[in-house]
């Protein structure tokens, strides 16, 4: 009964619609997690053959999350003038021209600026993403969907490792040749880890061209009718007449500034939730991602085991990312939140020791 009042007498439809366009958007998950952890397979080989010193390095592994700073500094302004359907599409355009660019790069220079270019769109995907995901779903199963993206992000971080792992075998086994194949996946193996992401990119961007502008967009720049049209693929005529007053009601009430961000209450809301979202990233799994090839070699691997053991990670990464989901109802935030600190802690201990 509940399902019907949102969805009406075309349900099923509907609800197949729905899934598609939250499924699309995750897409901008999935090539975050993708862009992110495909750096850790390339290090090795980028590092010999640019013959980089350690502040390169850095500089290198680090460059993609500057261009996701810029990206992400500025994306309220572009999504707030053209909308999110055309910044995630910029998105896209960015993540796809960056995999070519850092396939083909001739140096060490374009390579970082290809990175920054992928790190741009990553910022912006990273943002609108799961907002887009948010204002398009019914508040029965706005959360469900809002949690797609997170599991994208993983199962992006597990791709990359996976594919890392799997054109490093296959270069091995491609014939010598002067051609554009041999370069690209077998004398600079790299260059293939970085186009891999060229596929889900460009996928990313085609499928944009069908979904719908946010109704939430719509509503804000006083196009009443069409924010209704698009609710209503999605959902009942009653909901989607509820739907759009909720929404005109809330930008009604859309007043303040920054300076109501620092008042009592708020001031403390804001503090403690930036300090979990920094702290959880600086004590969490990034070095691994990022730096885990380096560490299995460091540690006695050899280049294809330490690659193969990075998908290992990524798959317990994707499992507990969907045991997490399952449970976060049942269980709730603090817990989840504690214990996942609290593991970090005990696995980066052991991985010192």
């Amino acid at each position: 009964m509940r399902w019907s009042l949102f969805f009406g007498d075309n349900m099923s439809n509907k609800r197949i619609y729905l899934l598609f366009v939250c499924l699309v958007s995750t897409l901008g998950g999935f090539l975050f997690g993708y862009d992110t952890a495909v750096i850790s397979g390339t290090l090795a080989f980028v590092r010999t053959q640019f013959n980089m010193n350690a502040l390169l390095e850095g500089w290198f592994v680090g460059s993609a999350l500057l261009g996701c700073i810029a990206g992400v500094s500025f994306t309220g302004f572009i999504t707030d003038f053209f909308g999110r359907k055309k910044a995630l599409l910029l998105s896209a355009v960015f993540l796809a021209v960056s995999a070519i660019g850092c396939m083909l790069a001739k140096s060490l220079t374009a390579l970082i600026g290809y990175r920054l270019l992928g790190g741009v769109g990553v910022g912006i995907a990273s943002m609108l993403s799961p907002l887009y995901i948010s204002e398009i779903s019914p508040p029965l199963i706005r959360g469900r969907m809002v949690s797609l993206y997170q599991f994208a992000i993983t199962l992006g971080i597990l791709s990359a490792y996976f594919a890392n792992a799997k054109i490093l075998s296959f270069g091995q086994t491609v014939s010598a040749d002067s051609g554009l194949w041999t370069w690209v996946l077998s004398s600079e193996v790299w260059r293939g880890m970085f186009g891999a992401e060229i596929v889900p990119a460009v996928l990313f961007f085609l499928l944009l061209f069908f979904v719908p502008e946010s109704p939430r967009w719509l509503m804000a720049k006083n196009k009443r009718d069409r924010a209704k049209e698009v609710l209503l693929k999605f959902v009942s005529k009653e909901a989607a007449a509820k739907e759009v007053d909720d929404i005109q009601q809330v930008l009604s009430e859309e007043t303040g500034d920054w300076r109501q961000l620092f008042r009592p209450g708020i001031r403390l809301a804001m503090f403690i939730g930036i300090s979990l979202a920094v702290l959880s990233q600086l004590t969490g799994i990034n070095a691994i991602i990022y730096y885990g090839p380096k560490i299995f070699e460091i540690a006695g691997f050899t280049t294809g085991g330490s690659l193969g053991s990075q998908v290992i990670i990524g798959v317990i990464n994707v499992l507990f990312t969907l045991i997490a989901i399952w449970k976060i109802d049942h269980l709730g935030r603090r817990v989840l939140l504690m214990a996942g600190c609290t593991g970090m802690l005990i696995s980066h201990l052991l991985i010192g020791v």
